[in-house]
Formats: C-alpha cells, sequence, structure tokens
C-alpha cells in the first residue's frame, strides 16, 4: 500500500494529515497514521510508552532515529515500521529539511 501511495504522487500528508495530526487509513480504517507534530515526535512525555500516539512502544525520536525511520523504516526501538509505511529516498540537503520541518512546533502546511 505504501509504494501505491508512492507511486501515484502520495505524500506524508496523505497518511499523516495536512497539519500532522495522524488520521485513519483507508481502506484499512482501522489503522491510523500516527501524528508526526514536535510533540508526538520529539516530546518527553510518556504517550510512547503507551502508544497513544500511534508511534508504538519505543523512545521519543530524536534526529538520528528519525532519519532511520524515514528512510529505512526502524523505529527508535529498532523494529519495522508498518509496511505501510514507505521507505522514503532523497538527498541528505533534502532530509534534513525534512528534520528540521518536523522539529518546529507548528505545522501548518500543505506540503508533506
Amino acid at each position: 500500500m505504501g509504494m501505491h501511495r508512492q507511486i501515484h504522487g502520495g505524500g506524508c500528508a496523505t497518511c499523516h494529515g495536512i497539519n500532522r495530526e495522524g488520521r485513519r487509513l483507508l481502506p484499512r480504517f482501522w489503522a491510523k497514521a500516527p501524528a508526526l507534530t514536535a510533540d508526538a515526535l520529539f516530546g518527553e512525555e510518556d504517550s510512547h510508552e503507551h502508544d497513544s500516539n500511534g508511534h508504538g512502544n519505543h523512545e521519543s525520536y530524536n534526529q538520528k532515529s528519525l532519519r532511520q525511520a524515514i528512510a529505512d523504516g526502524i523505529d527508535p526501538a529498532g523494529e519495522l515500521l508498518d509496511e505501510a509505511m514507505p521507505r522514503w529516498s532523497m538527498s541528505e540537503a533534502d532530509l534534513d529539511d525534512l528534520i528540521r520541518y518536523l522539529q518546529q512546533s507548528d505545522g501548518h502546511s500543505h506540503s508533506g
């Protein structure tokens, strides 16, 4: 499913929402793409341990672990992300820009 979205122009917002809030995946409506807000990814809250944000049972992301998740589909605990999550191939500069964007608390953008 992830490859289908990638081939047909889907970006991050297709699954994670325009405001990075996370959203239900169709046709797998029972599954939800996790939020990509700065708090959800990098926050020190306990939600990572309780899976309330959809990111699984692992520590918060840092720049290195987020880079690994985007490119290789591996979370901070070393576990594979869901197969629906594309493994993105991009230049180092683009990946750095994406991570800087995800670290910003204001996710009100129409690009993914």
